[in-house]
């Protein structure tokens, strides 16, 4: 057995960071580099308009829920040329990486080299399908980071008046996305912290400034209902609910824990190792009460084995606790030979990225139908690129997206990846509804119509129409000197 503080183990723990973040690195680059989808590409959009100092809807287009932090702190990438497609997973892989780097960084600081070590290892007992989900440009981390910021200060901390910046990021967090509420099991962790009780009220102080920003920005927003087409998530809870995911435990934690067993067992695992910690033991009640609770949560039911549409985005924190509490552990730690488990922990970490990568292509990640259409950048630029052209080639100053299948891959991410890409429009469901206040009294004149579901014979009883080549069904419109909301009317009667 060696000192906790000796250099030999600070080596250890050194090189596991090392590792672990070039697999991240691999991950980033397999991942979140290489596909994007129709969700990911509202948020591009987002990122672009801010970059532009376009602030047109404080939560994620189309809604009145969830923030656009994510394309908030890509903005200045895109002002330094870096690309959308680049800069937003960039941001996301960050603040994904943000919860595990603090916590391993707080046990270092402390001389629980062991702890920090294992922290980083255990993430490699998770699913992939988890550390994809985490990797999504969709609004699902940012909560989490926000949340694990604070608590890291009230960790860190020696100031009274910190405890109040710790509160707007908790409150903060948690009103962008709910699924950060499993980090406040860690409070009793934390108990020592918020001595003077003083500490308390300031916290708390921090978390009501949050609360009422964000009653203030939802005021903005239903301001405009025009702007919004999805509707609040549901927040009923139901036994009959609860009772039947509890009976599919395993579909619900599969991209979480691998199943239920595999959950209690590493709950278990962590509690043994947490002998002599009864704070750490109660987090860790809360925590797998939490689980429970949030089963019988009606939205969590809307969720497929579908990495981009799945059961993880509800249960994303409860990893990051258990970590968490891990980093929190004093551990024995025992002399290694510094070559020996370098080597072995990249021959680890290198079949885990094999193991990542294999997973990460869409026959995979896409075992099951989601209402999230999936694809390569690459591909998507190519048939961005093919609209383009045909539009150019026909005078098409506008192309109106109708029952298509790559939805916001088209409307959203065009924009993003090919110059002087002509106006694209989705009239059903579209989320920058500002475009068509601006854009329905135009006149168009020659329109690139690109439906996957309308027949030719039907486009030809509203338009004198040329049917074009782009993917999926593309017809050039000429609809002389109809005013825009004219023309969608023809299009889509019952819209």
């Amino acid at each position: 057995m060696i000192n906790e503080n000796s250099s030999h183990t600070r080596k250890l723990y050194r090189a596991t960071l090392l590792v672990f973040l070039a697999y991240k690195l691999w991950c980033l680059i397999v991942f979140s580099l290489k596909y994007t989808d129709s969700d990911q590409t509202v948020m591009w959009q987002a990122a672009m308009d801010m970059a532009n100092l376009e602030f047109h809807h404080p939560f994620w287009y189309g809604q009145t829920y969830s923030s656009n932090l994510e394309s908030l702190l890509a903005a200045p990438l895109l002002w330094l040329q870096v690309p959308v497609y680049i800069a937003l997973p960039l941001v996301t892989w960050i603040l994904s990486l943000l919860p595990l780097l603090l916590m391993a960084h707080v046990a270092a600081k402390e001389g629980r080299h062991s702890a920090s070590i294992l922290v980083l290892l255990l993430t490699l007992v998770f699913p992939v399908e988890h550390w994809q989900t985490t990797l999504l440009s969709r609004g699902f981390i940012q909560g989490i980071a926000c949340v694990a910021m604070g608590i890291y200060i009230i960790r860190r901390t020696r100031t009274t008046i910190m405890f109040a910046v710790a509160g707007l990021l908790m409150a903060g967090g948690l009103w962008q996305n709910p699924n950060a509420i499993f980090l406040l099991a860690l409070l009793p962790m934390l108990q020592d912290r918020f001595v003077p009780k003083s500490r308390v009220f300031v916290w708390l102080s921090g978390g009501f400034v949050a609360s009422l920003m964000w009653y203030a920005l939802r005021a903005l927003a239903v301001r405009h209902p025009d702007y919004v087409i999805h509707s609040e998530p549901s927040t009923g809870w139901y036994w009959a609910q609860f009772i039947a995911h509890l009976q599919t435990a395993n579909q619900w934690l599969g991209h979480t824990f691998y199943s239920a067993i595999a959950a209690i067992l590493l709950f278990v695992i962590i509690a043994i190792l947490a002998k002599g910690n009864p704070r750490a033991r109660l987090s860790l009640l809360l925590l797998g009460m939490g689980v429970l609770l949030l089963f019988g949560f009606e939205k969590t039911g809307d969720a497929v084995d579908n990495v981009y549409f799945g059961p993880d985005r509800f249960f994303m924190a409860v990893p990051y606790a258990l970590l968490y509490v891990v980093s929190e552990l004093n551990l024995r730690n025992y002399s290694v030979r510094l070559p020996i488990y370098i080597g072995v922990l990249i021959l680890l970490f290198i079949y885990q990225g094999f193991v990542f990568a294999d997973n990460s292509i869409p026959s995979k990640t896409c075992k099951t139908y989601a209402p999230v259409f999936v694809e390569t950048v690459a591909e998507l630029k190519k048939n961005c690129l093919e609209i383009k052209e045909v539009a150019k080639m026909e005078s098409a100053k506008l192309v109106i997206l109708g029952d298509h299948y790559m939805l916001e891959t088209i409307s959203c991410g065009c924009g993003g990846l090919v110059t002087d890409m002509p106006l694209v429009l989705r009239p059903k469901f579209e989320r920058r509804a500002w475009l068509w206040a601006e854009n329905k009294n135009s006149v168009p004149g020659r329109v690139l119509f690109v439906d996957s579901q309308m027949p030719s014979d039907s486009v030809a009883n509203y338009f004198t129409s040329d049917k074009v080549k782009v993917r999926g069904n593309g017809y050039l419109l000429r609809t002389g000197k109809l005013k825009l909301h004219e023309v969608v009317k023809q299009l889509f009667p019952a819209k």
